[in-house]
This record gives structure tokens, C-alpha cells and sequence, in this order.
């Protein structure tokens, strides 16, 4: 049982530390941990000629063909 406990703390030290240990057989190498990279974030938004696009002020795109000539 201790021995199972050991391995569980052996390996959690492992997951949380900052380097991995591989096995070999002349015996466990130590190499860097793994990097993670985030991925890029994704900015959802309308296209532009929906709320006017390049025009300004409703006045192209879908709110630009009635408004603006009441």
C-alpha cells in the first residue's frame, strides 16, 4: 500500500513539476516538460456592410435602405 502511494506522489510531482522523466534503458531521463501554446482567441463580429459597412452611419448595408430617407 505505501508503495502505491509513493507512485501516485512520485507521479503527481511528475505532473506538476516542470520536467518529465522518460524511461531508457540505462535508466530514466530527465528532459524538458512539454510547452503548451494557447490557441488564438476567435473574435466573432457581423460582417461590415450590416450595420453600414464602410458608408458611416447606416448608410449602406441592410439598415441603410429605408433609414436615413424618411
Amino acid at each position: 500500500m505505501l508503495t502505491i502511494g509513493l507512485a501516485a506522489a512520485a507521479a503527481s510531482v511528475t505532473l506538476l513539476g516542470g520536467c518529465a522523466v522518460y524511461p531508457t534503458p540505462a535508466g530514466p531521463a530527465v528532459g524538458p516538460a512539454p510547452v503548451y501554446v494557447a490557441p488564438a482567441p476567435v473574435v466573432v463580429a457581423p460582417r461590415p456592410y450590416y450595420y453600414g459597412g464602410y458608408g458611416g452611419y447606416y448608410g449602406h448595408g441592410y439598415y441603410g435602405r429605408g433609414y436615413r430617407r424618411w
